[in-house]
């Protein structure tokens, strides 16, 4: 099943969905997350609302609580043992499992601030980077990788209404 598949099946009959991009831009793929929601600035509806959380998504957990969404989405550089720029969506349960990007509070903690008692559905969406030593911009790699991945999301929105 492929990563457009799997956000498709996730995001079926969201109300509203809340995407956070982490990662370190200086790091080279690790701010693949940050530079997705770049990409994906115009190109979704009001229902979704884009965060550019950097390296600290947790300074951004009052503004994912006030809109109120049934879906969040985090979009992480993570070492899934893959080839660069291959993608998964990866459930709560599983996340203690991958190793994610230099992001400051670790992604489990993240989650079990943002899911709560009766939270909304989340879920992340790893991308394995190529480099994450110091330098700006994507590799290549995870540049085509990106641009695939705004693609997938854009068209699995489109599917979900």
């Amino acid at each position: 099943m492929g990563v457009e598949n799997e956000i498709s099946s996730w995001v079926r009959g969201y109300g509203k969905l809340a995407i956070m991009g982490v990662g370190n831009p200086l790091r080279r793929d690790d701010g693949v997350g940050v530079e997705i929601v770049k990409q994906l600035s115009g190109k979704v509806s009001r229902r979704v609302k884009l965060l550019d959380c950097g390296m600290v998504p947790e300074d951004f957990l009052l503004d994912v609580e006030s809109f109120k969404p049934s879906h969040v989405l985090i979009i992480d550089a993570a070492e899934l043992k893959a080839e660069p720029g291959e993608a998964r969506l990866i459930p709560p349960q599983k996340i203690g499992d991958t190793t994610f990007s230099s992001h400051i509070a670790p992604l489990p903690i993240l989650v079990n601030m943002i899911t709560g008692d009766a939270g909304p559905n989340i879920a992340t969406l790893g991308i394995q980077p190529s480099s994450t030593e110091f330098g700006e911009g994507l590799t290549p790699q995870l540049q085509e990788a990106a641009e695939k991945v705004v693609e997938a999301i854009s068209r699995a929105l489109k599917k979900a209404g």
